[in-house]
C-alpha cells in the first residue's frame, strides 16, 4: 500500500535567459514502513523533487507541475495554509545541515515543543515534556538538561539527533531525510542510519533516503530509484540494483566504487564527462553524451522508464535487455 504517490512531477524555473527544467517528468510511490532511496549526483534534482513535494520552493519565479497524492490528497494543489498542517505532522523533513535548520536563538526544548504545538493542542508543560523523550528515544544522554541548551552547545551529530526528533515529534508518515549524515565521520554517521532504521521499525514511519552514497543505499533501502538530469533513470529492490544495474549510469556508479571482494584494480573506474548544465537544450538520453554503449536512437528518443515484468526493476534505456521490453 502507498502512502505517497509523485506522478508527472516536473520543475520550472523562470531565469532571465529563459525557463529551465531542472525536473522532468518525475514519478515514484513510498510504501507503508518502506525506507526508499534516491540516489545520484550533485545537482540530479533529488532535494529538489522533495522540497516541491512539501511545498518548500517559495520562489515566483519557480513551476512545479504534476501530483503528489498523500493518501489520495494532492499536496501540490493544497492552499499554503492547509499545507503547513499537512507538512510537519503527516510529512516531515530532515535537512542536509542541522545548524543551519535550527534556530541560534531559541533553546533545543523549545524549538521540539513549538513544532508540537504547530499541529497538536497540547499545554506547553507536555509539549515541552514530550520534548525530552523525544530526545531520549534519539538518544541523548540527560534529555532532561540538554533541552535547555542552545544549538551550538551540540556536536554535529547530536544536532541531526535533535532533527530527527523534531521530525517524527508528530508521528509522521514519512520522514524525508536529505543526506542526513553529511560532514559526519563514518561512526557518527552508522549511528545515525541505525537510528533512522530503528525508529522505522519501532514507529512504522516510511523514510525516504536521499543520497549521493551508494553504500548508504546497500545498508539500508528497501528500493532505490536513481536520479540523473532530473530524471528517473532507474528503480529497483535494492538488493536486485546492485547485483543487476540496468541503466549504464548506475553501472558507470557500481564502478566507480571501491570493492573489498574483489582483487584490487590498478585504477577506479569513472564515467567520463560532466552531468548536464540545466537549461542546456538536449534531445534523447540526457547520458547519452557519457555513456560508452549510445547508439543512434539514443541521441534523439527520449526512454521511458518501463516495468520490469514481475519484477518490480524498471529502467529508462533504449539498450536490448535494460529496457525491460
Amino acid at each position: 500500500m502507498s502512502v505517497l504517490d509523485v506522478r508527472d512531477l516536473t520543475i520550472d524555473f523562470r531565469t532571465a535567459n529563459g525557463v529551465v527544467r531542472v525536473v522532468d517528468g518525475v514519478s515514484f510511490s513510498i510504501g507503508a514502513g518502506e525506507i526508499l532511496g534516491m540516489v545520484g549526483e550533485s545537482g540530479s534534482g533529488k532535494t529538489q523533487t522533495m522540497l516541491a513535494v512539501m511545498g518548500l520552493i517559495r520562489d515566483p519565479n519557480v513551476v512545479v507541475g504534476g501530483q503528489a497524492l498523500l493518501d489520495g490528497e494532492d499536496l501540490l494543489a493544497l492552499p499554503p495554509k492547509q499545507l503547513r498542517r499537512v507538512r510537519g505532522k503527516r510529512i516531515a523533513m530532515v535537512f542536509q545541515d542541522p545548524m543551519t535548520s535550527l534556530n541560534p536563538v531559541h533553546r533545543i526544548g523549545f524549538q521540539i515543543a513549538e513544532q508540537i504545538r504547530q499541529h497538536e493542542r497540547v499545554p506547553a508543560r507536555a509539549a515541552r515534556q514530550r520534548a525530552v523523550e523525544l530526545l531520549a528515544m534519539v538518544g541523548i544522554a540527560e534529555p532532561r538538561l540538554r533541552a535547555r541548551d542552545y544549538p551550538h552547545r551540540f556536536s554535529g551529530g547530536m544536532r541531526q539527533r535533535v532533527m530527527i526528533a523534531m521530525a517524527l515529534s508528530c508521528q509522521p508518515d514519512i520522514l524525508v531525510a536529505d543526506e542526513p549524515t553529511t560532514a559526519l565521520d563514518v561512526t557518527v554517521q552508522a549511528q545515525i542510519l541505525d537510528m533512522i532504521a530503528r525508529l522505522r521499525t519501532e514507529t512504522g514511519t516510511s523514510v525516504m533516503l536521499i543520497s549521493h552514497d551508494l553504500g548508504v543505499m546497500a545498508g539500508y533501502a528497501d528500493r532505490v530509484q536513481v536520479m540523473y538530469g532530473g530524471r528517473l533513470v532507474e528503480q529497483a529492490p535494492a538488493a536486485e540494483l546492485f547485483t543487476d544495474p540496468r541503466h549504464p549510469y548506475t553501472v558507470g556508479l557500481l564502478a566507480s566504487v571501491p570493492r573489498t571482494d574483489r582483487p584490487r584494480p590498478h585504477r577506479l573506474t569513472s564515467i567520463p564527462g560532466s552531468p548536464p548544465a540545466p537549461g542546456k537544450p538536449r534531445t534523447g538520453c540526457a547520458f547519452a553524451t557519457r555513456c560508452g554503449q549510445v547508439f543512434d536512437r539514443c541521441r534523439t528518443e527520449v526512454p521511458a522508464l518501463v516495468p520490469e515484468p514481475g519484477a518490480g526493476h524498471r529502467s529508462a534505456c533504449l539498450l536490448p535487455g535494460a529496457e525491460g521490453s
